[in-house]
This record gives structure tokens, sequence and C-alpha cells, in this order.
């Protein structure tokens, strides 16, 4: 439990750091390059009916930025960000949102 504690202490302070030195780009993944590869499938049949498109068009992941990413998967941007920086980029969606629908019309 206090290693929970610590390394969520760790990923706030992390989020103040990187929040502090913005180049006001917005935080939408500049920088560092902060797409993360979202699995979709959960709410891939949701994203067909709302794009009207066959549910074989929606792909299963998407590379979305870490402001959409966190939005979807339900978690916070700073503990996504901390992802990124271990190579561990991935999340899965619990919801779909306008900017998932948007990339996924992109993509098709």
């Amino acid at each position: 439990m206090k290693r929970l504690i610590i390394v969520a202490f760790a990923a706030l302070a992390l989020g103040a750091c990187s929040s502090s030195g913005s180049d006001g780009s917005g935080g939408t993944g500049g920088g560092g390059g902060g797409l993360v590869s979202v699995n979709i499938s959960d709410v891939r049949a949701e994203i067909a009916k709302n794009v009207n498109v066959s549910l074989e068009d929606v792909p299963i992941t998407i590379q979305l930025p870490v402001d959409v990413a966190a939005n979807v998967c339900g978690t916070n941007v700073n503990v996504l960000t901390l992802q990124i920086n271990a190579n561990e980029n991935t999340c899965r969606a619990t919801t779909t949102s306008a900017a998932l629908e948007q990339a996924v019309r992109n993509q098709i």
C-alpha cells in the first residue's frame, strides 16, 4: 500500500512538472509525441453506429493524443504520460467521444 501511495504521488509530481513547462500548445501531446495506442474493441459497435459505418470498418486499436485517450479510457492524463515515458503507451477505451469518433472517421 505504501508503494502504491508513493507511485501515485510521483505521478502527480511528474504531471505538475510537465505542465509547468508547457509551451502553450494545449497539452494535446506536443513535445514528447504523446500518442497512445487505444484498444477500442469494447466500444466498436457504438462507434460504428455513431459514424454510420459497418463494424468491420472500425479498427480495433487507434492512435490518439494523450488527452483524448485519457478521456475515453477513463484515466488521468498524468498517468498516461507516465506510461508513455515508460514505453507502455496503451489503454482500453471504456466509452466513446466526439474526438475518438472523428479519429476513427479519419482512419477509415
